[in-house]
């Protein structure tokens, strides 16, 4: 029993055949049926260990990120952002939602009462080309409010899901943003020159 457990979460941690774009795991097509294609493994590992049953791709793909753009695993602690264009919207006939969850699949507890957010969010801003930038991570990012994630101070994974997923999802040729970890500007007032502030930019922000 103890050996087979084992292997399941060995089996686990290689992916489940999935397709890496821009950091990002595209599921492998066939996984929702993986014991109709005879991969007992994969299925055991999924709904045994995972509980988890997948969508036929037709139906609805989710696709999870842990890692950012330099490879460096999620953490809520930093302040991360990925902007879609217009065009690069996920492209879903019904709807998208993006959601965060702890290192445990748990979502996270935030003031704001705020667990995903979707092409039904009413408070998200797009800018004026249609474009969409969203931020994650722990602390509110100050004057980006509206497009905030909350995350948890530990590490962090991110999960799109599409409803009704157009051929570009389905065939994984659509390629969602990349994730950057952003960096925190402090501006600081050190002295004059003739008559004017002089100021530096810091970060991260230098102690008193």
């Amino acid at each position: 029993m103890f050996d087979g457990i084992m292997m399941l979460r060995n089996h686990g941690t290689q992916g489940f055949d999935s397709k890496d774009v821009s950091g990002w795991r595209y599921p492998a097509p066939s996984i929702g049926r993986a014991g109709h294609n005879g991969n007992y493994a994969t299925r055991a590992a999924l709904q045994s260990m995972k509980c988890i049953v997948a969508n036929d791709p037709e139906e609805a793909v989710y696709i999870p990120i842990t890692k950012d753009k330099s490879g460096e695993l999620l953490n809520g602690k930093n302040t991360y952002k990925f902007h879609f264009t217009k065009n690069q919207l996920p492209p879903a006939r019904e709807f998208w939602s993006l959601t965060a969850y702890d290192d445990d699949g748990i979502m996270i507890l935030n003031p704001i009462d705020r667990y995903m957010v979707s092409d039904r969010s009413e408070h998200l801003v797009y800018d004026s080309e249609g474009g969409l930038t969203l931020y994650i991570g722990a602390q509110s990012p100050q004057g980006f409010e509206s497009n905030w994630l909350p995350a948890a101070n530990e590490q962090t994974v991110l999960m799109i899901r599409i409803y009704g997923p157009t051929l570009a999802v389905i065939d994984q040729s659509w390629v969602p943003p990349g994730i950057t970890k952003t960096v925190t500007l402090y501006l600081f007032n050190v002295g004059a020159s003739q008559g004017a502030p002089v100021f530096v930019l810091a970060s991260p922000r230098p102690k008193s």
